[in-house]
């Protein structure tokens, strides 16, 4: 009788039950390694199957199911009370997708949020579609500033206005999709434009930038941000980190193997003179340090990174066609340079996103104006190497 059918008793181990955990382990990772069953069904199996057990081990008087349980409110009050409310957000998510019948339903899961001007855009990998969802940006964000996520949690700090003189702000709001509404955040440290940020544990970390041109006039600082700062949520305070080795601005940095990676954008410390970087440095959080790691094999601005299955990706932001992504090696030492896409144009990478162990990015021509008709979605399958082009609907409602 199947493990976890109706009507079934647990199955009793038997001899060395340590052996046979480390056997099941050892399996299960090669089945996933080898894509034969995806990470995410493995986990949806797994909990079904543990829930049936538990039901069996554990009998109610009413009928409950899986989906219920997971609906309860006492389960998100709690997640509240114990732990914090970006938990619980990601719990609610959770629900929604179990409520379809332990489906995997992209469109309930939070999209990757892009800041184009002042308009707002969700993109969902899968299916593909980008919605806009309009003006919605707050008046106190600016042009030019940057914009992170984690989960339903989307915070938009810094920006800027003005050619002749460069004017800077150090605001930053969050959006709880939830809620549907802007809250204002305590202002940064330091007053950033065209910087980077990234979400790791739960805290937001923000780095590099352009500065206020009156604030260097005034205060005497720094036209390129160096800093670093960290926002933390529960107890709503930024504090100073340890400055990167380079000043940089027009770079990317996002969260990889419980660490920070920078990577690439112009500094006025290149040698030579301002330009942009092909070099990579790396922030732990635990030791409080940055370190040196491998340049990529082109320089990079503009452009964005991404993790997906333990390897980090650097996506768009080169000057040649032929070098849309590379990725560090598993051993941290180099840069590996992906296959060409087959375009003959360089493109501009407005996003980029791990789903189900594959690459997903959103490109766009280099051109002034970037217009929703003209971004295109291709899909790299690192286990292949194979390129392909996505359909992609544009909602505009």
């Amino acid at each position: 009788m199947a493990f976890g059918a109706r009507g079934a008793s647990p199955p009793q181990l038997s001899g060395d039950s340590f052996d046979l955990q480390m056997t099941l382990l050892a399996l299960c990772k090669c089945l996933h390694e080898s894509g034969q069953v995806p990470a995410s069904r493995l986990a949806i199996e797994l909990h079904k199957v543990r829930f049936s057990t538990m039901k069996q081990l554990h009998p109610i008087n009413t009928e409950c199911s899986f989906q219920r349980a997971m609906r309860s409110e006492r389960i998100l009050t709690q997640c509240v009370e114990y732990a914090d409310r970006f938990l619980a957000i990601e719990l609610f998510n959770t629900c929604k997708v179990l409520a379809k019948g332990l489906r995997s339903n992209p469109q309930l899961l939070p999209g990757v949020h892009l800041a184009l001007g002042p308009q707002m855009w969700e993109w969902h990998p899968q299916p593909g579609t980008l919605r806009l969802l309009g003006d919605c940006i707050p008046r106190t964000q600016t042009f030019r500033s940057t914009l992170a996520q984690q989960r339903d949690v989307v915070v938009i700090s810094g920006g800027g206005f003005g050619s002749a003189v460069r004017r800077v702000t150090k605001s930053a709001s969050l959006l709880m999709k939830t809620a549907g509404s802007w809250e204002n955040l305590p202002p940064m440290v330091k007053k950033r434009e065209f910087h980077a940020a990234t979400f790791l544990n739960g805290k937001l970390y923000v780095c590099g930038g352009l500065n206020d041109d009156l604030e260097q006039e005034k205060a005497g600082e720094e036209a390129v941000h160096g800093s670093v700062e960290c926002f933390d949520p529960r107890t709503k305070t930024w504090r100073q980190l340890p400055r990167m080795s380079v000043r940089r601005h027009h770079h990317e940095c996002t969260s990889h193997l419980g660490c920070i990676f920078v990577s690439g954008g112009i500094s006025p410390d290149r040698p030579g003179g301002e330009g942009p970087l092909a070099s990579v440095e790396c922030y732990d959080p635990s030791k409080q340090r940055w370190s040196q790691m491998p340049a990529m094999s082109t320089e990079r601005k503009g452009h964005t990174a991404a993790s997906v299955n333990g390897k980090l990706f650097a996506c768009g932001g080169g000057s040649a066609p032929a070098c849309l992504i590379e990725h560090l090696d598993d051993s941290l030492r180099f840069w590996v340079p992906g296959p060409s896409n087959g375009t003959e144009v360089v493109q501009t990478c407005l996003a980029s996103t791990g789903c189900q162990g594959q690459l997903y990015i959103l490109t766009h021509e280099v051109a002034p104006t970037i217009l929703p008709d003209q971004i295109f979605l291709q899909r790299f399958n690192p286990m292949t190497g194979e390129w392909k082009v996505m359909p992609l609907e544009v909602l505009i409602q």
